[in-house]
Parts: structure tokens; C-alpha cells; sequence
């Protein structure tokens, strides 16, 4: 269902969406704090028998309780309908967050009808944006800010004001920042969450949101994970540093650009790979055409998990390239 709104926005589904995530928000934290079904769940693990049960099924359990201890399962009024509530809020808060990037990603485009404002970009790029224009009812090129569209502009397209502001409408699309600032803004979105996202991990008895999010998790605790993430950047930045420094260098030579700005990086990177591998992505695009990669998917979904996926035909899809299939098990069930 997130997937379809996230991909298929239209203000039917958007009403829809909202009012089922609600629904669904709240089912789900009654349930998290069903006393009773939280006893049923205890009672399994206190059993003299349940050390004999299988590590899968022994875990569980474990992992069911744990679920139950953050929704609340063991807060007293009004902390219990507080929390409730807050979930509530943060559902609120998560669709209005994504339907502000959906928004400001549709409303931000730029129509180019002379195709040499295009160079550089394949022709399969080329012919995703001239289907964005037909789309709107245009004619030439409709660049937007639809994934194919901006990785093909900023990997391809020589023209470097094309990059830059494809670059900016992307990266500050729902903010305060760039052509679209504060039409669309999520900052009082973002400050909301956090705040909620505290105030629920305080109700828990956890010192914040951090702190929260690591229960379910692997690591023990915020500090291990600061540890681990400083760790990880004094240990990769020389490399980066290196990679960085030898594609300015490339860059001042080979491509006339002295000051290698953030939106020259993807482009100026597909440069010298290509140069030094001789490798461009177009030429290796014939063989793997779609039906041949799908039946090669399907192959490896049936060796491994022992599933097949039949296509029945007649399925109301929300574009003309989604294909509608059905999942079966190794029975034909």
C-alpha cells in the first residue's frame, strides 16, 4: 500500500491511503497493548517446556514481548492513551512529510525543446524524458524530478547549469531551501517527529529516540554505535579523500572544469570510467532486455524458494508498464 501511494499518486488514493494508515495505526497499537494477548504470550515463555522449543520458536516469543514492552503494553493512564495518541500523530506526520517531497518533486520541472541542451545523455535517457513531455502534453523534452530523470542528468548531461539546477531541485525538494523554498516545506514536519519520537521513548523509560531504536537492534547501546560509525569514517575518509582528489585532478585536466562542484560528480566519475575501463552502460543494455532478466528472476525465485509467478492477464494495473502476477507455491497452490 506505501508502495502504490509512493508511486501512484493521485488525491483518491492519497484519501485513501490516509484514512487506511490511520486505521491500521491504530489497530495496531490496541494490539501492542492487549493485556491479555500479552499475558498469553508471557505465559508461552514461562512454561517448564520452553527451553525444549526450537531457537526460532523460542525467539518468537522473545520478540513478541519485546514488541508488546514498546507499545506500551506495561504504562498506566494517561501514559498508555498518550502514547497511543502520539502514534497517531506520527502517522499524521509521516504521509504529510511524503506527500510534500511527492509534491515538490511533481511540481518542479524544466521543459527543453532544443535536444542539444541534451548532450550527453544516452538515447535511452532521451527517450524517457520525451515520454515525460507526451505525458504532458508536450513536445521536445520534460525534465523532472523523477529518480531515471535526475540520475540521468547528473550522470550524463554535459551541460553543467542543467546539473546544477537538477542538482539543487533535488536535494532540497520539501525544505526552506532552493527554487520551491518554503512552498512545500517539511521543517515543522521534521521537528514535530522528533519531538514525539522523544517524548514516546521517554514514556518507555529510555533516555531518547536513539536509545529507543537500538531495543530491536543488534547493537547494545548509542555509544557502541557512535564508536562504530567514528570508527568507520576515520577508516574510509583517506580513501575518499584519494578517489576525491584523483577525480578533481582528472577533472581539471581532462574536462576543463578546475572546481569540481558537487553536481560535476556523478558526470565527471561516469567520465573517467569510461575512459579508463572503456565500459558504457548503453552498450551493455542489448543483452539484458526485460523479458530475458524477468525470466531469469523468475528461475531463481523458483530454484531458491520454491515459488512460481504466473501472469493471468485482465488485472487493473495504476500504469501500462506494471505486469500483474500471481505468486504460487511448489503444490500450484
Amino acid at each position: 500500500m506505501a508502495h502504490l501511494h509512493a508511486v501512484a499518486d493521485t488525491a483518491e488514493l492519497r484519501a485513501a491511503y490516509a484514512e487506511a494508515e490511520q486505521r491500521m495505526t491504530k489497530v495496531q497499537a490496541r494490539l501492542g497493548q492487549h493485556r491479555g494477548l500479552h499475558e498469553a504470550v508471557r505465559a508461552v515463555r514461562e512454561r517448564a517446556d520452553f527451553a525444549q522449543l526450537g531457537a526460532a520458536e523460542r525467539a518468537l516469543v522473545e520478540h513478541t514481548l519485546r514488541d508488546f514492552r514498546l507499545s506500551g503494553v506495561a504504562l498506566e493512564e494517561p501514559a498508555r492513551t498518550r502514547f497511543r495518541a502520539i502514534a497517531q500523530e506520527l502517522s499524521q506526520l509521516g504521509t504529510g512529510f511524503e506527500e510534500a517531497v511527492l509534491d515538490a518533486g511533481e511540481a518542479w520541472h524544466e521543459h527543453v525543446t532544443d535536444e542539444r541542451d541534451l548532450d550527453g545523455l544516452p538515447p535511452s535517457a532521451r527517450d524517457i524524458l520525451a515520454s515525460y513531455a507526451r505525458e504532458a502534453g508536450l513536445d521536445g523534452f520534460l525534465i523532472t524530478l523523477r529518480q531515471p530523470a535526475v540520475q540521468a542528468v547528473l550522470t550524463h548531461a554535459d551541460n553543467r547549469a542543467l546539473r546544477e539546477r537538477v542538482y539543487w531541485a533535488w536535494n532540497t525538494r520539501a525544505s526552506d531551501q532552493g527554487p520551491q523554498a518554503g512552498e512545500y516545506d517539511n521543517s515543522a514536519r521534521i521537528a514535530q517527529i522528533l519531538a514525539l519520537r522523544h517524548e514516546a521513548a521517554q514514556l518507555l523509560g529510555f533516555a531518547d529516540a536513539a536509545e529507543l531504536s537500538l531495543a530491536d537492534k543488534m547493537a547494545p547501546d548509542v555509544a557502541t554505535v557512535r564508536a562504530f560509525l567514528d570508527d568507520l569514517v576515520q577508516r574510509a575518509r583517506p580513501r575518499g579523500r584519494e578517489e576525491r582528489e584523483a577525480l578533481r585532478a582528472y577533472a581539471a585536466a581532462e574536462l576543463a572544469l578546475p572546481n569540481l562542484e558537487s553536481w560535476d560528480v556523478a558526470w565527471a566519475a561516469e567520465k573517467l570510467r569510461a575512459a579508463r575501463h572503456a565500459l558504457d552502460e548503453e552498450q551493455l543494455k542489448p543483452y539484458f532486455p526485460l523479458p530475458q532478466v524477468l525470466d531469469g528472476l523468475f528461475a531463481i525465485l523458483a530454484r531458491v524458494f520454491g515459488i512460481s509467478l504466473r501472469e493471468p492477464g485482465g488485472a487493473s494495473v495504476w500504469h501500462p508498464d506494471v505486469r500483474y502476477a500471481q505468486v504460487f507455491d511448489a503444490d500450484g497452490r
